[in-house]
């Protein structure tokens, strides 16, 4: 039966290491991600931390959970099953006290809303979860709401990732409003493959302004037309602390490119910019090369997948040796095939996204 096969799929030996009871090293990663884990086997999880905690007299010894691609509250990517929240909530709330965990992935789960309320109560709590990966959960905004509505009081939360979800204006602004507290640790955020539009990018402006602890934005594969990259150009002009972003596969195009380059003229702090696969012509390079001119913080651009001419790559680095000592780093290598979202591999993406390999999918 199905139930069997989710049952066999977490081992005895397994489930002996979660409880202490194995003559082996003490379990601080648990990766069980693929492995057709349910509700029940969620569970039987949640029940052997919980002796673990109470034979050894702690709050918990696991450092990083990775429990992606599983059909945690009993439905599968395709939307088939009998949703079931009981197993992950358990789960979350024995996890709740502990003072190790650091990694929650749940990646490539459909959770619901009972799991997603669950999940905020933990971020109300002293956990010093550091890292949360939500990708592709399917989460609507309401759900989204539900969890970030409860970060406010959150002095751990370093990484978050809400890429290819369904966030709106509406959750953007809550997520904004908890990220602004001054309590807030928050420097990385992933919101790419989200749809987001002109509304969203207009939401954007206060997220970034009020906040002070941001550095790296992932906006990737999103649908932001002329008036939301005015925003975009609005809040990188405001934006006070944000070292990083990346804009790939927007197809922002002449105008998009022209916001862009206004930015840069009054950005101090933006030391990588990702614009790969975004329709950007030899037009849209001399717009870059006149901000370049006048962009001291720039550090490295990222060009993969646009049209230009090679002349006008060497146009972007005379400009960027007019105000920087050291120049600019371009990568504007011209692959005939698009790569797949968020697959940044360049070396440059490798520095100024140093937790992107934990969060990309791949």
């Amino acid at each position: 039966t199905m139930t069997a096969v989710y049952q066999s799929s977490l081992s005895q030996t397994m489930i002996k290491r979660i409880r202490g009871e194995a003559e082996c090293a003490k379990l601080e990663n648990l990766d069980l991600s693929n492995g057709f884990i349910s509700p029940f086997c969620l569970h039987m999880i949640a029940k052997s931390i919980q002796y673990n905690n109470t034979q050894n007299n702690i709050n918990g010894a696991l450092f990083d959970i990775n429990l992606s691609r599983n059909i945690l509250c009993g439905v599968n990517s395709a939307g088939d099953g009998d949703y079931d929240p009981t197993g992950l909530i358990e789960l979350l709330e024995t996890l709740a006290p502990s003072r190790c965990l650091r990694t929650l992935t749940l990646e490539r789960n459909y959770i619901g809303v009972d799991a997603c309320k669950a999940l905020g109560t933990l971020l109300e709590t002293r956990n010093p979860l550091s890292q949360l990966n939500l990708k592709a959960c399917s989460l609507t905004s309401q759900e989204i709401i539900e969890i970030v509505s409860k970060m406010k009081k959150n002095t751990h939360l370093q990484i978050l990732n809400l890429g290819s979800n369904f966030l709106n204006a509406n959750s953007l602004e809550k997520l904004g409003k908890s990220i602004t507290e001054k309590r807030c640790v928050l420097h990385y955020i992933d919101l790419s493959n989200n749809n987001l539009g002109d509304a969203e990018a207009e939401a954007l402006i206060l997220f970034i302004k009020e906040n002070h602890s941001l550095l790296t934005l992932i906006l990737d594969d999103n649908s932001f037309e002329e008036k939301g990259m005015k925003h975009i150009g609005t809040m990188l002009s405001r934006a006070k602390n944000l070292e990083s972003i990346s804009l790939h596969n927007n197809h922002i195009g002449h105008s998009g490119t022209r916001e862009i380059a206004l930015a840069l003229e009054k950005n101090t702090k933006l030391t990588y910019l990702g614009l790969q696969w975004n329709n950007i012509t030899n037009s849209c390079i001399e717009l870059l090369a006149k901000a370049l001119m006048q962009n001291r913080a720039l550090k490295n651009i990222t060009l993969i997948g646009n049209d230009f001419d090679d002349s006008k790559a060497a146009l972007l680095l005379e400009g960027s040796l007019v105000a920087n000592t050291n120049h600019v780093n371009i990568d504007v290598p011209h692959a005939p095939i698009r790569p797949p979202a968020i697959a940044l591999k360049d070396l440059e993406a490798v520095e100024y996204f140093p937790f992107l390999n934990a969060f990309n999918g791949t």
